[in-house]
């Protein structure tokens, strides 16, 4: 029984190195090509709401950039947001995000099949906000990031190639969002265990310059643990 046992803690124990080991491999310091100089920092908020991370971009300057770059989905996507000063944007599993209010006990069901089964279908969750995001978010841990006007080009770029399109190119909006003034839009990429919204939120920050975690960002509050401690883009 107790070299069972002991056999049980040693396997715990390697796997808790080995996974330790892992993400210490695959964390990506910031691009200092990218990172913004004096007077050229644009202002982004990333929000963890528990269990999902989200962003938080300006809305009519994303809007701007993503038409001078010659991109197609992502200025349709969002022309209707453009009398809002942010629009915040989030990635997920089509069948949890657009069903599931929140994760609880209830709703494990939905979540072991959103990370376990394969082909999960995306969606990308666009809410157009007034005002101060922080003030619209007060019940979730945000943080204020500055990026170069180049990570942001980088970022927007990106995102555009997360639209599901049309054979003309345009973005497919497949009803109302969860809350306020929101739209869901078909997504490109599958959700699974190794590829959740976090770490969809987290690959769009490191486009823009920033540190990458993949293992921390599995949870949004390592997401978030890891910008605060690695990112000089942080703002009070």
């Amino acid at each position: 029984m107790m070299r069972g046992l002991r056999w049980i803690a040693l396997a715990v124990a390697a796997a808790c190195a080995g996974l330790v080991l892992l993400a210490a491999i695959l964390r990506q310091p910031a691009d200092p090509s990218l990172a913004p100089a004096a007077g050229d920092a644009l202002v982004i908020h990333v929000f963890d709401h528990g269990y999902h991370a989200s962003m938080a971009l300006p809305a009519k300057l994303v809007l701007d950039r993503a038409r001078a770059l010659g991109l197609q989905a992502t200025p349709l996507a969002l022309e209707n947001f453009e009398r809002f000063d942010w629009v915040e944007i989030g990635w997920g599993d089509e069948n949890f995000y657009r069903n599931v209010p929140s994760a609880s006990l209830s709703t494990m069901p939905h979540v072991l099949r959103a990370l376990l089964l394969p082909g999960n279908a995306s969606v990308l969750h666009i809410v157009g906000i007034v005002g101060d995001p922080r003030l619209v978010f007060t019940g979730s841990d945000g943080q204020r990031l500055a990026i170069s006007h180049e990570g942001m080009d980088r970022m927007i770029r990106a995102m555009e190639r997360s639209f599901r399109v049309d054979l003309q190119g345009a973005p497919t909006m497949l009803g109302p969002g969860l809350y306020g003034p929101s739209a869901f839009f078909a997504a490109n990429g599958r959700y699974h265990l190794f590829h959740v919204c976090n770490h969809w939120l987290a690959n769009r920050l490191a486009d823009a310059g920033l540190p990458l975690a993949p293992v921390e960002a599995t949870l949004s509050g390592g997401l978030m643990y890891d910008l605060r401690r690695r990112s000089v883009a942080k703002l009070p």
